[in-house]
């Protein structure tokens, strides 16, 4: 069984640069057999990491958009995307590589390549300007976002 971690992201772009960083904390704690990938989010370098993949976990950055007034987005915060599900929607949640990751997924759907376990995380940004940092809540949020990718797919 072949399992994957893909990090989707830039590490140039704040809190964009959370899929990589997460993997770079999988990467210290996973057991043999689990492959960690980086990925900047090109569809076609996404589409090769998931080939042969019998369980695959991404992790993305995500853009929320408060569903309602009075409502905010929560930086750190792990959302569960649905893959293939496409932009975000009124109060819902979409990777930054949105396009990237879907396409990927459509790809290897027609191919008949998506792994029989595919989930796609998002990590809640709070900024995605140019710098080399993630935003303080969402580097605090690391570990425990780490820690549940690892349970995900080694499970």
């Amino acid at each position: 069984m072949r399992r994957v971690v893909i990090g989707v992201g830039n590490r140039l772009r704040g809190d964009d640069g959370v899929g990589p960083r997460v993997a770079d904390l999988v990467r210290l704690r996973a057991p043999a057999g689990v492959d960690v990938v980086e990925c900047d989010g090109e569809p076609l370098r996404l589409l090769d990491a998931l080939m042969g993949a019998d369980r695959c976990v991404v992790v993305d950055a995500a853009r929320v958009e408060p569903p309602g007034p009075g409502r905010w987005s929560r930086p750190g915060r792990v959302v569960r995307l649905e893959p293939g599900a496409g932009a975000r929607r009124g109060g819902r949640a979409a990777s930054t590589h949105g396009l990237g990751v879907e396409a990927a997924i459509r790809l290897a759907g027609a191919l008949e390549r998506v792994p029989a376990e595919l989930v796609v995380y998002g990590v809640e940004g709070e900024d995605f300007g140019p710098g080399h940092g993630l935003s303080p809540k969402v580097a605090a949020a690391l570990p425990l976002i780490a820690a549940r990718v690892l349970r995900q797919v080694v499970r």
